[in-house]
């Protein structure tokens, strides 16, 4: 390695000729962060995605921003999607996952995908007893 020396020496300071002044103005107060209680955390159980379960354990579980959360000690894969983000960040993440342990993948339904299916099977059942 190659040190030269600086060009221009540094210049010390006096400090006993240093003075303090009061600004005309006050200094500029720092504005408050934005209030982010009204947006759940990517790991809120109203973000959940899916979940892989093998042998009654879950294996990894995956969240709407592409969050992926596994147990202590599971191993990853060495090359773990980083790329993108959301849901198709999830689900490359699911595939790789599936491709090292295998096991089922569970896809998490909201309130109203819930009450779409139960009223789905509600209809059928009424249709099947009708016929």
């Amino acid at each position: 390695m190659n040190v030269s020396a600086a060009a221009t020496p540094l210049a010390a300071i006096d400090l006993t000729k240093l003075t303090v002044t009061k600004a005309s103005e006050p200094w500029p107060t720092e504005t408050a962060p934005p209030d982010t209680s009204a947006t759940p955390a990517d790991n809120d159980p109203s973000n959940l995605y899916a979940t892989i379960q093998k042998d009654g354990k879950t294996v990894a579980t995956f969240y709407k921003s592409g969050l992926m959360v596994t147990p202590n000690g599971e191993a990853l894969p060495n090359d773990l999607a980083v790329d993108g983000h959301g849901v198709s960040l999830a689900n490359q993440r699911i595939q790789q996952m599936l491709k090292m342990y295998g096991g089922d993948v569970e896809y998490a339904q909201d309130a109203r995908t819930r009450n779409t299916s139960a009223m789905a099977a509600t209809l059928f059942s009424a249709q099947v007893a009708g016929q």
